[in-house]
């Protein structure tokens, strides 16, 4: 056996053994490398996480964005067609805006801008001007700093600008 150099079979743990009086004879070493690698977790689990916030985020502001996108053709019909019952598209403008509010109710927080953006078109395609810029204030200050909130945001300030002026006989 010792011709070999090979450890005899009575010891089948070696490599724990000479790790144990590694860590024994470097301790500060042996903490510096536990240290290094459970930061190495946290930054993994952190980047993890990160990543799927995004994706939520990205998700979010697709499905809300073709939610949107679909009541504006559906309200622009109704437009072009003077003569036609508004009722019963206007109940199904509800209907869809309910269902965003419940889906934006079941977000997390990060995902909640986007939301709030086509919550508030909505409302300002049905000519519900406070209730836009409520939504649109929300979804501004969330962080959803898009080119179309943006514009949307700006004309709802524009239209309670006007409308306080109204009030004021002006």
């Amino acid at each position: 056996m010792l011709r070999d150099l090979r450890p005899p079979p009575s010891q089948p743990g070696r490599a724990v053994h000479r790790a144990a009086l590694w860590v024994s004879r470097n301790r500060t070493g042996a903490a510096l490398f536990a240290g290094g690698l459970l930061l190495l977790a946290l930054v993994g689990i952190q980047a993890l996480q990160t990543s799927i916030r995004a994706r939520a985020r990205a998700r979010a502001a697709q499905t809300f964005g073709q939610e949107i996108q679909s009541l504006e053709f559906l309200l622009r019909m109704q437009h072009l067609a003077p003569g036609a019952d508004p009722r019963p598209v206007l109940a199904e403008a509800r209907r869809r805006m309910e269902a965003m509010r419940a889906l934006l109710l079941a977000l997390d927080a990060d995902a909640r801008p986007a939301g709030e953006f086509a919550l508030g078109r909505a409302h300002q395609l049905l000519g519900e001007d406070p209730e836009a810029l409520e939504h649109l204030e929300s979804a501004w200050k969330g962080g959803y700093h898009s080119s179309q909130c943006a514009l949307a945001l700006g004309l709802a300030r524009c239209t309670a600008y006007l409308d306080g002026l109204r009030g004021l006989g002006v």
